[in-house]
């Protein structure tokens, strides 16, 4: 496989070459032809013109292309040019897309698919198919992506379209590289790479060399991740039409260059990438070159470029994926649905009337039929006794399965509530922390009767020093699947730390470290594809009882220190305890003197994760830190009311989704 991928390499380094040695201002010189010939152009042949704009333009002048499919749009409505405008309806979705609008683009997108459905062209379904899909990719959706995809592969293999046969399989191939499953995201991409090759398609083959990087990237192949971005960047500055991929391209270079802490490379590749998304006013790109410019100069330590570019990385972020957004593409999906539906009834209910009105004419014409009719009708009276006699012993059995089922569910709610019992004894007593910090509250919530979060702690007496060890920790899952890998990570943490005090290591990333061990070794996980990703999110604190030195660690779940006024957030590392599909690193000790009066705060992210309020959005972290910030100074007793009450204000007559965990402790 290796071998192939270097002679495909060579054959289309060599093609660049020959491309561009005799053609070096091809694309601007058909774009500046393309516009003066659209200026004298009328009728079919003006919108032809404004669509091959539209087509050239998108991935470098998003917004010029998205003028001229407009402007298609609005001539082929007047002169009912039907294909041309799905064209452009296709192509001012893929402008809109680039600028970052994904509800603008996606309802461009489902007005072709209404269009192409009701007429029945084969290629522009396919087409619209796929590019509804690479909405939901971008809107990290993917599984909402394959069926769409497959119904698009589908319809291509029938028609022999290879360009859209390339197109769906490339996609399929992103949906797969983005769920780590690398063998099929190569198998797709390769395919896609092999057909655009055979139809001579430059840019295509770009794409596809780049999203191959993309796999290897993912796959820790820096050296294969870099050859292709940069077999994918010659093309596209050749080319000078895809502003967008060179953006991409250049980011993943320099993401690669950060790697391999190259960090003056990183730097002027994020650089490129960053002025080229701004160039296009891409957001998705610019989100992307954002964060990578953050990371190195976190690394260079210029923490005010860092913070500034992070603070850029947050804004394009909300932008893209913000919850109301996301919300009116699932309407707007549901929508084009019930639309489809509801011209198949329409059609279905004409039809039965068109039978309707036959029926009358030929009973009309036929009176002589009637003494039939009756005899029919006697019979059809005895099937119908027959039937209620039938029915009447079926809802008995049913009656009699519905007892049974409503004992069984009885004694499985007893069980649960058994479980319960003994999930609350396992759990430690608050003597624990109450002997040392006697101002502190636990909320605890389970969304079920039993609970996938759980609190712990420790004292313990280790080198002469006396020590408290506290945790608060989320696990896969609620309920009764939840509650087993509490009552697992319970277990594990009596072990450990018994283990960690007799080895004479006692610190808080140590501690995760052997913890996430265990739930890998006793899971048996390897990071196959379709076996168990269970595990948990947690923030462990070890605090010196003498000295007030706090040690923390954490995967994913952060936590909050309160003082003179302000919340410091103490960040976790971003991976779990549990297999994790990168490299597996140790996780980070990070120590804080604790201050008379502090309030530190554990917390899962049931809380700032749970739906309500007037629009129905999640409470946010944002929200959350904030009604901390606001309480902190009351006494403990009284913050734990305070936020079980917003909590409950807040979620209204809404589910609650997950389950809910706050610790507070006030330090003497």
């Amino acid at each position: 496989m290796m071998t192939k991928n270097i002679r495909i390499l060579q054959i289309i380094s060599i093609f660049i070459l020959l491309f561009f040695a005799f053609k070096p201002s091809f694309c601007q010189t058909e774009i500046d032809s393309l516009e003066k010939n659209a200026e004298t152009l009328i009728g079919e042949k003006k919108v032809e013109a404004f669509n091959a704009l539209s087509w050239k333009l998108r991935n470098s002048q998003p917004q010029r292309a998205l003028k001229y499919a407009q402007a298609a749009i609005v001539l082929s409505e007047l002169r009912n040019y039907e294909k041309l405008k799905l064209k452009a309806l296709s192509f001012a979705g893929v402008a809109e897309k680039n600028l970052g609008n994904y509800l603008n683009s996606l309802t461009y997108y489902f007005e072709a698919l209404k269009i192409a459905e009701k007429r029945n062209y084969k290629a522009e379904i396919a087409y619209s198919k796929i590019n509804i899909a690479n909405i939901y990719i971008y809107q990290q959706e993917y599984h909402l992506a394959i069926p769409p995809l497959q119904e698009a592969l589908k319809v291509a293999t029938q028609i022999a379209n290879k360009e859209i046969i390339g197109y769906a399989n490339l996609n399929l191939g992103r949906v797969f590289s983005n769920l780590a499953n690398f063998e099929k995201a190569l198998f797709y991409f390769n395919t896609a790479l092999k057909l655009r090759s055979e139809l001579n398609d430059t840019e295509g083959i770009s794409v596809c060399l780049k999203y191959i990087g993309d796999v290897y990237y993912a796959k820790s192949d820096i050296e294969k991740a870099l050859n292709h971005y940069f077999a994918a960047l010659s093309i596209a500055k050749n080319s000078k039409l895809d502003t967008d991929l060179m953006s991409d391209a250049y980011n993943k270079i320099a993401r690669c260059y950060l790697n391999q802490n190259k960090i003056e490379e990183s730097e002027k590749a994020a650089l490129e990438s960053y002025a080229f998304a701004n160039e296009i006013n891409s957001i998705l790109r610019l989100r992307e070159a954002s964060f990578t410019l953050f990371e190195i100069y976190n690394v260079k330590k210029n923490y005010k470029n860092s913070l500034d570019y992070y603070q850029k990385y947050i804004t394009f972020r909300d932008t893209l994926t913000n919850v109301q957004n996301i919300k009116q593409i699932t309407q707007l999906q549901e929508k084009h649905k019930y639309e489809k539906e509801n011209e198949i009834k329409q059609l279905e209910a004409e039809n039965k009337q068109l039978i309707i009105d036959e029926k009358f004419k030929i009973e009309r014409n036929k009176q002589y039929f009637l003494y039939a009719f009756a005899l029919i009708l006697l019979v059809f009276l005895g099937v119908v006794i027959k039937h209620n006699i039938t029915r009447r012993k079926a809802n008995e059995s049913l009656r009699l399965q519905r007892d049974t089922i409503a004992k069984q569910n009885e004694e499985i709610r007893d069980s649960i509530l058994y479980a319960a019992r003994i999930q609350t004894a396992v759990l430690p007593p608050l003597s624990e922390i109450n002997k040392f910090f006697p101002e502190n509250f636990i909320l605890y919530l389970p969304r079920n009767i039993v609970s996938g979060d759980f609190y712990w702690a420790k004292a313990l007496n280790f080198n002469g020093k006396n020590y408290l060890i506290i945790v608060a920790a989320d696990c896969t899952g609620h309920g009764v699947p939840g509650a087993f890998m509490s009552m697992l990570g319970i277990a594990f943490l009596n072990g450990i730390v018994s283990e960690t005090a007799h080895l004479n290591i006692l610190t808080s990333n140590e501690i995760l470290n052997r913890l996430r061990d265990k739930v890998i070794s006793s899971l048996n996980q390897s990071g196959k594809e379709k076996e168990t990703k269970d595990g948990m999110d947690i923030s462990l604190c070890v605090i010196d009882l003498e000295t007030k030195i706090m040690q923390f660690s954490g995967a994913y779940n952060s936590m909050f220190l309160a003082r003179e006024g302000e919340i410091i957030k103490i960040d976790a590392d971003k991976m779990p305890i549990g297999v994790y599909p990168r490299q597996i690193k140790d996780f980070t000790k990070r120590e804080i003197q604790l201050q008379k009066n502090d309030r530190i705060y554990l917390f899962s992210d049931g809380y700032p994760d749970q739906f309500g309020g007037e629009t129905k959005q999640k409470f946010l972290i944002k929200n959350f830190r904030q009604l901390i910030l606001e309480n902190y100074l009351s006494d403990m007793e009284k913050q734990k009311e305070i936020l079980k009450s917003t909590f409950e204000a807040w979620k209204g007559q809404s589910k609650q989704l997950d389950d809910i965990l706050v610790m507070g402790i006030k330090i003497e």
